[in-house]
């Protein structure tokens, strides 16, 4: 009995073949998820920077804070339905959507009320940063489910 050792089917070769494509796809959305909150927090921080607005950082540290746990969530949501099949993918799109707009608001309506900072700053500095993500989103998903047509 215990001689007779069956091997998991994670541990065939065929199944972490099957696997890698899944794993680049995840790894590829994450990269270009961040790349993407980066890039604009930078170019948003800038504009601030050479604009001289002041009161503006403090909307933009709780736009940026809230777009970070947005894409956590999303991505948290969005990767495992990536790994199971398309029509998972697609479940888990829409939820990681749903989940986005609820954590980006949340968030941005705890700084206004409970941090006090100011509300227009705030609101409009995490409308690229949302944007930001569902672009990278849709072209890395784009490109990885219709590249062939």
């Amino acid at each position: 009995m215990a001689s007779q050792m069956t091997a998991s089917p994670e541990a065939t070769p065929a199944a972490s073949a099957a696997r890698s494509p899944a794993r680049r796809l995840s790894t590829a959305l994450v990269v270009t998820v961040v790349g993407s909150v980066i890039v604009v927090a930078a170019v948003t921080a800038a504009a601030i920077g050479f604009s001289g607005g002041h009161g503006w950082w403090s909307g933009w540290c709780a736009a940026l804070a809230a777009s970070v746990l947005a894409a956590s969530v999303a991505m948290a949501a969005l990767v495992p339905g990536l790994r199971t099949g398309a029509e998972a993918a697609v479940y888990g799109y829409m939820v990681a959507a749903f989940l986005r707009v609820v954590v980006t608001l949340a968030g941005c309506a705890a700084a206004v009320f409970v941090w006090h900072t100011p509300p227009t700053p705030t609101l409009m500095l995490a409308v690229p940063l949302f944007f930001a993500q569902i672009v990278a989103e849709l072209i890395v998903l784009r490109r990885a489910f219709w590249s062939g047509q």
